[in-house]
């Protein structure tokens, strides 16, 4: 079916008579994005900069296919592929996507992380993401090694504490209220837990050095030891204070006065291995400390091989955004239908890959889940949805503001 004006339908057609058939393959949809539209609205665009990066991005690009595929039944597993093609790597943003990744083993103390984990990622380091750090200009090569080796993130809840939390909210008094609430949010919206491959006195010692290298901005940054939280010895914390801002009538939008915060990130030993939690204001620290406690009390394992040519691989779970809407509006019975529901939540798992060929290769990500989470998965991703619109709303208001003179 071409669907369109009758001069673009009749030039669309001349050009599908000659066009390469897509390959035969088995599924609910595909799409397939070829390269000549492309290469030809990057010269329209830059015509007067041949050396411009993103048409060269453009010139990079041999196509791209996206399928979607699913079995019968609704334990059946929902598969969405997307294979982005290269022929060549004259773009930076093309060499850096294809650049080799990471090979070193996964350290098993990784695998304290995945059981509280309502998303987690893991990178094999080095790959795209040293290369992007040599972009953007950043010349730290104690961070960039850091960045070559594996690591692994994860939104941790401890669902223990947000059940205790809870019962504390629905028992305070009305003066005590804002506090309990304040309280359960603190508990139910997770915290980002991130394993580096460093042991941690070495990251002290860069978390210094950078601190240092910080430009002036008005924070305040402080290092210093965390054992008093009942952390294992060489455990420490880096502080960043955030100073108060004053209110603003100009720009788009005005700007409200902010209060001065802190933010804390925790760094607790674990062999070769730094667990990092952060914990956004002064009165979660001990929340943050406990989340750290938990990560270390699981077992380490052997993790499975990486795959070669692995970029990233994780999940996010039905939980990530269940607790969202509730926390804001204060809603006590669907939070407690929520924890009584979380013994398993169903994961939707995410690959993304390089396989490198001649100068150009191919960029594939996965997505895979079973079609009874859908459902699920399209609520969380709806109660997301507003807040991030607004959020990337305001930042491109405020970067157009900054643009005018």
């Amino acid at each position: 079916v071409v669907c369109g004006e009758a001069r673009g339908v009749e030039r669309l057609a001349a050009w599908l008579r000659t066009s390469p058939p897509p390959a035969k393959r088995d599924g609910l949809a595909r799409v397939e994005i070829y390269r000549a539209p492309l290469v030809a609205a990057a010269d329209k665009k830059w015509a007067d900069d041949a050396s411009h990066d993103t048409r060269a991005l453009a010139h990079d690009f041999d196509g791209a296919t996206l399928t979607l595929t699913a079995g019968d039944g609704a334990d059946a597993i929902v598969d969405l592929n997307v294979d982005v093609r290269m022929r060549a790597s004259h773009s930076s943003w093309t060499r850096a996507l294809l650049t080799p990744a990471g090979s070193a083993p996964t350290p098993d103390t990784f695998a304290r992380l995945n059981d509280d984990s309502t998303a987690a990622l893991y990178v094999p380091g080095g790959g795209p993401f040293a290369a992007l750090f040599d972009r953007f200009g950043l010349h730290e090569d104690e961070l960039r090694a850091v960045l070559g080796r594996p690591m692994t993130c994860g939104l941790v809840v401890d669902l223990d504490d947000g059940r205790a939390a809870r019962a504390r909210a629905r028992r305070a008094s009305s003066k005590d209220r804002d506090k309990a609430n304040a309280e359960l949010e603190s508990a139910l919206s997770g915290h980002a837990v991130c394993g580096v491959q460093e042991p941690a006195k070495a990251a002290e010692k860069l978390a210094r050095k950078l601190v240092q290298l910080a430009p002036p901005s008005g924070d305040r940054y402080a290092v210093r030891s965390a054992t008093r939280l009942g952390l294992p010895a060489g455990s420490f914390l880096v502080e960043t204070t955030h100073a108060a801002t004053p209110a603003k009538s100009t720009g788009t939008p005005p700007a409200k006065p902010t209060a001065a915060r802190t933010d804390t990130t925790l760094a607790i030993p674990d062999g070769d291995t730094t667990w990092l939690v952060l914990a956004d204001n002064a009165s979660d620290v001990a929340r943050a400390a406990r989340i750290g406690k938990r990560v270390l009390g699981k077992a380490k394992a052997a993790a499975p091989a990486v795959k070669p040519g692995t970029l990233a691989d994780g999940y996010v779970t039905t939980l990530l955004g269940a607790f969202f809407w509730d926390l804001a509006m204060h809603s006590y019975d669907p939070i407690e239908k929520t924890l009584a529901s979380a013994g398993s939540p169903q994961r939707l798992h995410l690959a993304l890959s390089q396989q490198i060929a001649g100068s150009g290769g191919t960029v594939s990500l996965r997505l895979s889940t079973p079609a009874s989470a859908l459902p699920t998965f399209g609520v969380r991703a709806s109660a997301l949805a507003l807040p991030i619109g607004l959020f990337a709303a305001a930042f491109f208001l405020a970067d157009d503001a900054k643009s005018k003179p």
